[in-house]
């Protein structure tokens, strides 16, 4: 398996106030358990994300262990995560309101067609692991023979090649980040990405206010499966599962998460409120809850969140984070015991959006993830909002294969629709100089 890059891609980040950087020549070092954090910023922006690969796609969960899987190719502009796609929030975090926006221009969007209404989903009480998070569950330390996989990538103008799991030479002052037995369905691509960008009217298709306990065109769930929904068993672990009103414990039926902070450890997930009986999914675990999620290469998600300091230390603990996966990823194996029976290890997308990495840190980390050891970010970092609530933007722009992730300046009505003037606005709204620009790293 190859990965390619298009020639270009930078990650660009707006500085927030005109703090020094922490990793400039004089200042070049990471923290204690290895992770760098170079200057606090309102924005992050990816750009030329373009990629032309493979991942393995689950196709069978065998009741012994064993999954099966077969290479799915993609291509194209923000892919693999311009295939349906679902939002995790881990606590401790307060969801205050989530909404999710497709162009009008666009009818073939799971999320625009005309869909029921549901309640919602439930949580999922494992860690959120990466290769840079050194606190990992014995179970999920088992290593797999190495591939020997090759990934080439433009970087400053030279095309460089290197085995997967090894590191391409960063830029000199920035160091990288770190990163129910049923029949299978029969799999095909995500639907055809828009063919407008940023540009135009947005529609909304989900929202959720946990004032109201208003939901619309979303449903939450969990990784609980056994506890009401979904399955368990010593082979596989917890499905999917409906979330519990708290946001902690699993359901029967979907569930509207109330007003309230979801506890360390826990963690919630945002699909679509189409099931995967009216969408087609591709393959999924037998027994889960499955539902589809927002799809298309371009798509707007508006949310509203802080992220308290609860006390609590330890494993896994007091580390809040907000990130988005491809959705073969949940609806197969978030966390396996063997990564085989998850699509995640080879490559089909993980979007961290706010992350901290670390029991009680006040700094929060974005890295796109392709596959095992390929993490593509930039060590600046948002503040984490223990206090009040911030808004954020999150910008999926396959028209122009970018990717903007925005703190906004200013609250905003998550309306029923944006405007382009609207939109455009995320991509110019902080102030202060542009950090310097770093070519991507696979």
């Amino acid at each position: 398996m190859r990965y390619f890059v298009a020639a270009g891609a930078v990650l660009a980040a707006t500085l927030s106030t005109a703090a020094a950087d922490n990793c400039g020549p004089n200042n070049n070092a990471p923290d204690a358990i290895g992770n760098f954090y170079c200057a606090p910023v309102k924005a992050i922006t990816y750009t030329d994300v373009t990629l032309d690969s493979t991942y393995h796609l689950v196709t069978n969960m065998d009741p012994s262990g064993k999954c099966q899987s077969v290479e799915k190719a993609h291509k194209g502009a923000l892919s693999p995560l311009d295939e349906d796609v679902s939002i995790h929030f881990k606590g401790p975090l307060h969801l205050k309101q989530f909404a999710v926006y497709y162009p009008k221009s666009n009818p073939k969007s799971a999320a625009t067609s005309k869909q029921r209404r549901s309640s919602l989903d439930r949580r999922h009480g494992h860690q959120h692991f990466h290769e840079h998070n050194k606190e990992v569950r014995e179970v999920q330390e088992r290593e797999l023979q190495e591939r020997g996989d090759q990934i080439t990538a433009t970087i400053n103008g030279k095309v460089v090649s290197w085995a997967a799991g090894a590191s391409a030479t960063p830029a000199p002052d920035k160091p990288k980040a770190q990163a129910n037995y049923v029949a299978p369905a029969k799999s095909k691509d995500a639907p055809e990405a828009p063919k407008a960008g940023p540009v135009g009217d947005w529609a909304r298709a989900a929202y959720y206010d946990a004032k109201s306990q208003k939901a619309e065109g979303l449903v939450f769930l969990n990784n609980l499966g056994g506890q009401g929904s979904g399955v368990f068993d010593n082979v596989y672990g917890n499905s999917l599962s409906y979330a519990g009103s708290d946001g902690a414990s699993g359901a029967s039926s979907p569930q509207v998460l109330a007003d309230t902070v979801i506890k360390s450890n826990s963690e919630v997930t945002i699909f679509s409120n189409k099931t995967c009986q009216e969408a087609d999914c591709g393959y999924y675990r037998p027994g889960t809850v499955a539902y589809y999620g927002f799809s298309g290469a371009n798509k707007i998600f508006l949310m509203e969140f802080s992220m308290p300091e609860d006390g609590t230390s330890g494993w896994n603990s007091n580390m809040p984070a907000a990130w988005m996966l491809n959705g073969k990823i949940p609806r197969t194996a978030q966390y396996p015991m063997d990564p085989s029976c998850s699509c995640w290890k080879t490559g089909c997308g993980e979007f961290d959006l706010f992350e901290v990495l670390d029991s009680g840190n006040t700094k929060c980390k974005s890295t796109f993830h392709f596959g095992e050891g390929q993490g593509l970010g930039d060590s600046d970092y948002f503040q984490r909002p223990t206090g009040e609530p911030i808004q954020a933007a999150v910008i999926m722009d396959g028209n122009n294969a970018r990717a903007h992730i925005q703190v906004l300046d200013k609250k905003i009505d998550f309306s029923s629709g944006l405007t382009s003037e609207q939109v455009e606005g995320f991509f110019t709204m902080s102030t202060g100089k542009d950090h310097s620009q770093m070519p991507w790293t696979l």
